[in-house]
Formats: C-alpha cells, sequence, structure tokens
C-alpha cells in the first residue's frame, strides 16, 4: 500500500499553480518520441506502454500535458462556478503508473485497450472519479513505470521522488500507489485522501429489530459452539497434566522431591491456561518482586 499510503495514490498539483506551459518541442526529445514510436512499430509491440495516447520518455524536458485550468480558477472565485463542476467536461492528461505484476491494471493487448469486465482496480476507481467529476481520461493517459522498470530513462540516477515531481509537473495528475512524505509535500505534490483503507476495524452485525442491545456477560462464548469450548477446556487440562509430569519427571531426573518442592497445586492448570490464552509460555519470562 498510500497507496500512495494510503498510502495515497492520487496526487494533484494545487489549482493556482496550473498554468500552460505550451513549449515547442526540442528535437533530442523528438528524436526518443520518435525512437519508441519505431520501436513499437519494428517489434509489433500492442503492450500499453507502446500504445498509450500520450508516448512521453520519462524525464524528457520541455514537454507538458498539463491543462490550462487558470479560467476555471477565475470563475471558481468569482462564483460563476461551483466546485463541484469545475472539471466537467475537461479532457485531463492523466499519469498512469504500471506495474503488470500488480493486477490494478489489467490490459489487453488484441484489442489494444483495458479489459471490458475487468479493467483493473486503479481503471475503475479512476472511471469512477471522471464520472462524479465529469471528466474524461481514457484517450489522454500516459504510462509512468518504476525505476526498477524502466531501464530506458532518461535520468538513470533519480529517486521516486524526482519520479513523482516530474510526473506531476507534465500531467494533470499521477494516479497509482505514491508516498505522501512530507518531503514530497514540501516539494510542492499535493496528496488527497486516498481510496483504500487498509487500518484494522471490528465488523459486527447491526441489530435486528426487536433485539436487545444491551450488555451479555456470556457474550465472549459466541463465537465457538459448546462442543468447541468443552474441546478448548479439555486440552488445558490435558496439557497441564502432561506439564506435571515432565516436570515431576524433571525433578526425580535432578534428584528433587517434587511432592515437597516449594509449588502451588493446580499451578500446571494455570501455566496451560495461559499459554492457551495467548501468553504463549507456561512460566513468565520475570521474576516477580521480593518479599
Amino acid at each position: 500500500r498510500q497507496l500512495a499510503s494510503s498510502p495515497s495514490p492520487l496526487s494533484l498539483r494545487k489549482m493556482r499553480r496550473m498554468k500552460s506551459r505550451t513549449r515547442r518541442l526540442p528535437s533530442y526529445n523528438l528524436f526518443i518520441v520518435c525512437l519508441h514510436l519505431f520501436t513499437a512499430v519494428l517489434t509489433g509491440g500492442t503492450s500499453i506502454v507502446d500504445t498509450a495516447p500520450l508516448l512521453t520518455p520519462q524525464f524528457a524536458t520541455n514537454i507538458t500535458h498539463r491543462t490550462n485550468l487558470c479560467n476555471r480558477q477565475l470563475l471558481l472565485r468569482t462564483g460563476a462556478l461551483e466546485f463541484s463542476d469545475v472539471l466537467r467536461g475537461l479532457n485531463l492528461n492523466v499519469g498512469l503508473l504500471y506495474t503488470p505484476e500488480n493486477g490494478y491494471v489489467n490490459y489487453n493487448e488484441e484489442t489494444g485497450d483495458f479489459e471490458d469486465e475487468n479493467p483493473g482496480f486503479w481503471i475503475e476507481i479512476l472511471d469512477e472519479l471522471a464520472l462524479r467529476a465529469g471528466f474524461s481520461w481514457r484517450h489522454s493517459y500516459g504510462i509512468i513505470r518504476p525505476l526498477f522498470v524502466d531501464s530506458n530513462s532518461l535520468n538513470p540516477n533519480a529517486t521516486t521522488t524526482d519520479l513523482l515531481v516530474w510526473t506531476v509537473n507534465t500531467y494533470d495528475f499521477t494516479f497509482g500507489e505514491w508516498d505522501g512524505t512530507v518531503d514530497r509535500m514540501k516539494l510542492g505534490v499535493d496528496f488527497p485522501t486516498g481510496f483504500s483503507d487498509t487500518s484494522t476495524i471490528l465488523i459486527a452485525n447491526k441489530n435486528t429489530a426487536g433485539e436487545s442491545s444491551s450488555f451479555h456477560p456470556f457474550a465472549f462464548l459466541r463465537p465457538f459452539d459448546i462442543p468447541v469450548w468443552g474441546a478448548i477446556v479439555a486440552t488445558i487440562f490435558l496439557t497441564g497434566i502432561t506439564y506435571r509430569t515432565i516436570h515431576k519427571l524433571y525433578s526425580v531426573a535432578e534428584s528433587r522431591d517434587y511432592n515437597t518442592s516449594n509449588h502451588v497445586h493446580g499451578i500446571n492448570i494455570f501455566y496451560s491456561a495461559m499459554a492457551a490464552t495467548g501468553h504463549v509460555q507456561f512460566q513468565p519470562v520475570t521474576h516477580g518482586e521480593s518479599k
């Protein structure tokens, strides 16, 4: 996992910084793009890396797919546009973090598109997000590959943070497992609330009509049936008896009288009960306070 966090996997730049950066592509970057296209055609490659709508080499300079939102920001400030409609009708460019092994993106190489019935968890989340906000993205995304996957990076010494910063400066936003760290936030990367919560929670059935919600002192017995609880109790007693026998044999081997030694009757049953309920040891690992 925020993914990126929670992991918070969705990364957006602040809207006030979204300014158009339309620039002419340098001949070097144009050569890299043509090289990628030529390789895909020559090898007959139909992978998502070769057929993504935005074939932009990672860490390529002076290439931007950012959308100009200055006008909409002005309308939002003046009250002429509702916040829920800020992205409605736009075609946003997404930097989609892609690792084939994670199974979050299912791409059909024969059709050259995502699977219809099961496109993948991330694709379903993106489609739902686009549906609610009113924007489109299916025909304007680029593939971002992790550094351990991409061996043709223009910046071989880059870190994952460098890749994240380059991605949010190149696309409108990026979607994937990005960790929302303080250092990355200081660099201007904004991490909204993540879409996956992996925290530990307790789940119980809601009380039906007529069912009392009062305290039940024997509610702890409900997880198991009576025969199961009987087997647990029997196991505790048998374990205690076995431990007593072993302890007695050990005392005989050490030339000590077990019956006259300083012990409490039933202590072995107590030890086995402690082990069965989670103590995991028959005897404490620390000594009690001296008298």
